[in-house]
């Protein structure tokens, strides 16, 4: 007989289709869930490298060769009233706690000319009142195939504009705080998963 697994463990056929063995199963090795209910107020400087905002959440591969998928979902990104044009968002990635950098799987390609970059989602415009802020929220997924770690990874969404000045943006809260009933308080939600 066989002899039992460990915890965690599932019965499979060998590698040699020989016979059977434990060992890792499914698709998915492993997932992740991240909340990050801070409230960010970025100053940022329009035409020049974003600024770190919210946390997509941490996760340690088992494999270096491991693909991570990141699901996220943050419900409030207000931008200035009237704002500047060209609002863009990027993901950044950190392995072992050393410094962040784009991820290269999420940056489109650069078209040249006056300050454009390769970014994750881009030429957005975020205009509206203060206490409401035009975007209810922003959404998507990314897969990370290049991080070639078994060390922690650490992502982050990092948010710029393109008109040049200095602007505010809020996430996870509206310009105004919460200063009355129709304020409403966001956070932001992921999920990890190593395949």
């Amino acid at each position: 007989g066989i002899p039992i697994g460990t915890a965690g463990q599932v019965l499979k056929v060998n590698s040699g289709a020989t016979g059977y063995e434990f060992g890792q199963g499914g698709l998915i090795k492993q997932i992740v869930t991240h909340y990050d209910t801070s409230d960010y107020t970025l100053s940022i400087t329009g035409n020049s490298t974003p600024t770190a905002g919210t946390t997509l959440g941490t996760i340690t591969p088992t494999s270096a060769s491991s693909k991570i998928i990141c699901n996220f979902f943050i419900g409030i990104i207000a931008g200035p009233d009237n704002g500047p044009s060209g609002t863009f968002v990027q993901i950044f990635r950190s392995i072992n706690g050393g410094s962040y950098s784009t991820v290269a799987e999420t940056n489109g390609t650069n078209a040249g000319g006056g300050g454009s970059r390769n970014v994750f989602s881009g030429d957005w415009d975020l205009t509206g009142d203060a206490n409401r802020g035009i975007s209810g929220g922003f959404g998507a997924t990314f897969v990370d195939t290049s991080h070639n770690s078994t060390n922690a990874v650490a992502y982050k969404l990092y948010v710029g504009c393109g008109d040049s000045g200095s602007y505010t943006y809020y996430i996870n809260r509206p310009k105004n705080g919460y200063t009355a009933t129709y304020n409403n308080g966001s956070r932001t939600t992921s999920v990890l998963m190593e395949v």
